[in-house]
């Protein structure tokens, strides 16, 4: 049995849960927003004294496994709700940048028209020149967003120029000149 599942989900003050279709469905509903989620039959979350708790309904590897997934995506949807979650980006090249208009981003990264990136509305934005942050309830669509958003102008090995995750390490390659230099005359 997973160690994160035997560990309740405390429901925070706030919060309010409701679990439906025999434990299959949970509805959690706080200051942030609202989330819903349905979960394969394998697992029954089960609600006491103010904690969820998780159980295998079958003893089997699925079971197993659906156990800690279950309760790894309840602990992000009932901390999303009471805290939400953050995502910070960098851009990095002469002329690029950010800006947010509602729920639009332009990104400009070089190329020869700007990039405009609609935003879902379960996600805020908040761009400064080279600098944005995504703010959301849900984790899964921060992330997805997160990395769509990267994949505009991913990271070059070369010069670095690119977006990237606010903390993240390109290693940089030597380029032609350097390669060329160390051989043998």
């Amino acid at each position: 049995m997973s160690r994160l599942a035997k560990v309740p989900v405390v429901i925070p003050k706030g919060v309010d849960v409701q679990i439906t279709d025999l434990g299959r469905s949970i509805k959690v509903k706080g200051p942030k927003g609202e989330m819903s989620k349905v979960f394969a039959p394998v697992v029954k979350i089960v609600s006491k004294d103010g904690s969820l708790f998780f159980e295998k309904t079958e003893n089997s590897n699925f079971g197993k496994m659906m156990l800690g997934t279950v309760s790894s995506i309840v602990r992000s949807m009932v901390k999303g709700v009471q805290e939400g979650f953050e995502k910070k980006l960098n851009i990095l090249g002469v002329g690029y940048g950010f800006t947010v208009k509602g729920q639009e981003l332009t990104i400009m990264c070089g190329y020869s028209n700007d990039v405009i990136f609609p935003l879902p509305k379960e996600v805020q934005a908040v761009a400064v020149k080279t600098a944005l942050t995504l703010t959301s309830f849900d984790k899964e669509i921060l992330g997805k967003i997160a990395a769509e958003i990267r994949a505009v102008r991913p990271p070059e090995p070369y010069k670095g120029k690119g977006i990237r995750y606010d903390g993240e390490v390109v290693r940089k390659k030597a380029g032609k000149s350097a390669a060329g230099a160390s051989g043998a005359k």
